[in-house]
Parts: C-alpha cells; structure tokens; sequence
C-alpha cells in the first residue's frame, strides 16, 4: 500500500508471521532526516493492516545501520503482532527511542 510519502510493504522473510514493514518512499538514513509530513501518515499505515484493531499487541522496531543488520544503510519500521502466548516482549518501545533522540 502507497499512502503519500510512505509504502506499507508485506516482507518476504519475516519472523514472524503477519509481520509488516513501514518504509518511507524516498531513501531516508537517519530519523532525523524524516520529514515532518511523514509523522500523521504513521496512524493511518497502522489501520490499513488487516490484524491491526485499537487492542491489538504488538511492537514497531526502528531498523537503521549495519549494526541493525543492514547491507544498505536505510531506515523502515517493522511492525510486529504479538499474542499473549508470546511472553511480553524485552523491547525499549519506539516512544522510548524517539523520547531518547529527540531529547
């Protein structure tokens, strides 16, 4: 799904089953190269996946850098279900990471 200056994108290889990724349309490097325009699309990405309701669980993952397993430097959001049979997950939460970042 295209929606603007993002792509709501199925992965080939996930995980774990019903996994998506959120991938911003041009190439973005660093977070803080995320234009501002992209922040109100984030809400209306998540409602367009079909398992997504208000009490769904799940964890979004911020992938950028080699260190987080990339072969080409790029930022993308992987957008993971979670289920009470999982055990809660030991994830910072992306409010954390932006908090962090943003200081």
């Amino acid at each position: 799904m295209e929606n603007g200056p993002a792509y709501l994108v199925i992965p080939k290889e996930a995980r774990v089953k019903g996994s998506y990724l959120i991938v911003p349309e041009r190439h973005v490097t660093d977070l803080s190269k995320l234009p501002n325009m992209w922040w109100p699309l984030f809400p209306r990405l998540l409602r367009a996946i079909p398992w997504f309701q208000d009490d769904a669980a799940f964890n979004i993952s911020l992938n950028v850098g080699w260190a987080a397993g990339q072969r080409l430097k790029h930022l993308h959001f992987w957008i993971i279900p979670r289920t009470d049979d999982e055990g809660p997950s030991s994830g910072l939460g992306l409010g954390t990471l932006i908090s962090e970042f943003c200081g």
